[in-house]
């Protein structure tokens, strides 16, 4: 069984404090999601996908409550199967495809986070649960999908400036100016 992390604060160790101030919002606010009903067909599901290039799908009730969440991989593996050692997929015919439902293929109760959840907390959500995709809820109501790239990428930069701030404190620190000069600072 999924467990929601709305019911429950993340893990994280005491003598870790936080690397950033951004929120998932921050992350997902310019990115568009796509959202299908639970009876849209799996042919319809795809064609979105493929429309707006986008490898997650949130399957939501009519108040717009995650009920389910559908991943590029989830979809293979659950509509075709898994593809043997010689690269043929599992149980389902590729004609038969057509008669399945968003509901048929969709994780179930997926785990959300939400939107003023710090990035790094998310992040570290996603990758305890081994999570690509995580739908983003404000006040019960799904608004987008993070996605464990662009976190990390949002973690990734914050550390790169910290570094570069650290580093110019360290060279000021010993007396030399942050362009490999010296200081006029006396020491």
């Amino acid at each position: 069984t999924v467990k929601n992390t709305r019911d429950q604060e993340p893990y994280m160790p005491k003598h870790l404090k936080r690397s950033s101030d951004s929120i998932v919002g921050d992350v997902i606010q310019y990115q568009t999601f796509l959202q299908v009903d639970i009876n849209d067909s799996l042919e319809t599901v795809i064609k979105r996908m493929r429309t707006v290039k986008k490898y997650a799908a949130v399957v939501t009730d009519k108040q717009g409550k995650a009920i389910g969440l559908i991943t590029a991989y989830k979809l293979l593996t659950n509509a075709f199967g898994r593809c043997d050692e010689n690269g043929i997929w599992g149980h389902v015919s590729l004609t038969s495809y057509k008669n399945l439902k968003a509901g048929d293929v969709m994780i179930m109760n997926p785990t959300c986070i939400e939107y003023d959840c710090p990035a790094d907390v998310g992040l570290q959500v996603m990758q305890r649960h081994d999570y690509s995709f995580v739908p983003v809820t404000r006040n019960g109501k799904t608004i987008g999908i993070a996605d464990i790239n662009d976190l990390f990428s949002k973690q990734y930069r914050h550390l790169q400036n910290t570094v570069k701030d650290q580093g110019q404190m360290i060279a000021c620190l010993m007396g030399y100016d942050s362009y490999g000069g010296a200081s006029k600072i006396a020491v």
